[in-house]
């Protein structure tokens, strides 16, 4: 499977390919919007580079890193591809670097992180598959 991402203006575009095995697949799509609760500008939004997500696909346990130390993430949400919000944590030593262990069936999750400097969202993978 091979994941894609880019941007053009205020849209990102992120796609998902895959082999089909005998000749069988399927189609999965879905939309993210954002909560209607919140009041989150364009530009509170910190950048796709600011931040690591490892390993990507995972098996349900990851670590998020950002770039810049000076950053702390406070918590994260992870919403399943129906828009449900599957894992909620708010942690108790906001730092740059968290390991989390969250036992998610396999799937494509959004990540949205809540920091000291802005929202940030991001796509994971997880696989039990090995």
């Amino acid at each position: 499977m091979t994941f894609s991402s880019t941007s053009q203006n205020d849209f990102v575009f992120d796609s998902f390919e895959y082999s089909s095995v005998n000749g069988s697949g399927r189609l999965v799509i879905w939309e993210i919007t954002p909560y209607e609760s919140t009041n989150i500008s364009k530009n509170s939004y910190l950048s796709i580079s600011d931040f690591t997500i490892y390993p990507n696909p995972n098996h349900g346990s990851f670590y998020i890193e950002t770039r810049d130390k000076s950053v702390a993430i406070f918590s994260i949400k992870i919403i399943n591809i129906t828009g449900q919000i599957v894992y909620e944590y708010n942690f108790e030593n906001p730092h740059y670097k968290q390991n989390l262990e969250t036992n998610l069936p396999t799937g494509f999750y959004n990540i949205l992180l809540n920091t000291n400097k802005g929202f940030y969202s991001t796509k994971m993978i997880v696989s039990k598959q090995k």
